[in-house]
Formats: C-alpha cells, structure tokens, sequence
C-alpha cells in the first residue's frame, strides 16, 4: 500500500457522532465572535513516531470521543477555571471534514512524552507535563479532524452545547452574548464538570 493509499484508508474511519474539544474561555469567545475556529498545524503535533500528513492536510483539530477522556480531565483540573467544554456534533463536521481515531501517545516511551512538552508549541507545554501524566492523559480517546484551511469556518453551526464553571461575569456575559442559541451550561465543581451532568448545573 503506497502512501496515499495508505492516507485514504487512515482518513475513512471518520469522526464519531458526539465530540467534545477542550477550549481556553478567551479563545472560545474570540471564536464564537468571528463564527470560526483557528486550527492548529499538524507537523507541529506529533510525536516522532506519529504518520505526519501535513502536505495534505496541513491543519488540524483535536477532540475527543467522551467527555471522561485524558484530555478533557487535563482542561477540567486547570486551576484557574479559565476553560470550557464544547460538545460537538461529529455527524455534521463529518460531511465537510476527514477525520480519524488517534492513539496518539502511542507506545511511546515517558521520556520521549517528557522530551515532547520541553519543546511543545501547542497548547499543552512544559509546566503541564506532570499534571498530565498524574491524570492519565494517555487515556484520550482522540479522534482527530484534518482540513487543508486554517480555520473551521461557520463554527457555531457544530456546537451542540458549551460547558463550563463558574467565572466572573464579564467573561459569562461575553460567550452568552456571542453564543446565539447554543445551550450554555454552568457547573458549581469540578466532579459534576466532568461528568457533564447536565442535571447539576445551570443555563446562562
């Protein structure tokens, strides 16, 4: 199987019908104000051992399948609360997007994870590295969405609902007046937060 071969077969296991993408609370309204999502470089994310497809699909977006995921549990335990959860939906970011499972760890060994984060340009740096590795964020459940253009355009469209803590109601005010319709749900601590219990929280 030569390489696009192999590109294409990768590509059509596709994304899951309900997603969920860890997001900073500034970068969210910044997104929910201009409709689109900036995303983030490919070669820039992966692991020595990781298939790169950056000539291809040079951009990407990292989400995952449950809301009880390595990454999710990493955006939950920040200490500053400065962060929210986006539930997607996957079915109709799949109609304009490839997309795919990731294990994205790998077997890769602690030290190589350990090197990564020293020279990380994502998101996720340096300092986190221990807080990662104490919550498991091996366990992420990834699939990934890749796309030839910088940005997921007509964002909002995808957005099923918007979770997050309590925060200072100048930020509240700001993803409220820029959500539209999108359901906003509002958690007291960070067990129900998790969970998304939707049943323990409020609508903003």
């Amino acid at each position: 199987m030569n390489i696009l071969e192999t590109t294409k077969h990768i590509l059509n296991e596709g994304l899951s019908s309900k997603l969920y993408h860890g997001i900073r609370v500034g970068v969210l309204i910044d997104s929910l104000k201009s409709n689109k999502k900036a995303l983030s470089r490919t070669a820039h994310s992966e692991l020595a051992n990781q298939a790169i497809l950056s000539k291809k699909y040079p951009f990407y977006m990292s989400l995952t399948r449950s809301n009880t995921s390595g990454f999710i549990r990493y955006w939950v335990n920040k200490k500053d609360k400065q962060y929210a959860i986006l539930e997607l939906d996957g079915e109709k970011l799949a109609q304009n997007f490839k997309g795919k499972p990731v294990n994205w760890y790998g077997d890769v060994s602690d030290r190589e994870k350990k090197d990564f984060y020293t020279t990380a340009t994502t998101d996720i740096g340096p300092k986190d590295y221990l807080l990662i590795k104490n919550i498991r964020i091996d366990d992420e459940m990834e699939d990934r969405l890749y796309s030839n253009k910088s940005h997921l355009n007509d964002f909002k469209r995808y957005i099923v609902a918007i979770h997050h803590r309590e925060m200072n109601k100048k930020l509240m005010y700001y993803i409220k007046k820029n959500a539209g319709n999108i359901p906003i749900y509002i958690y007291d601590n960070n067990v129900d937060f998790i969970k998304l219990n939707k049943n323990k929280a409020r609508k903003a």
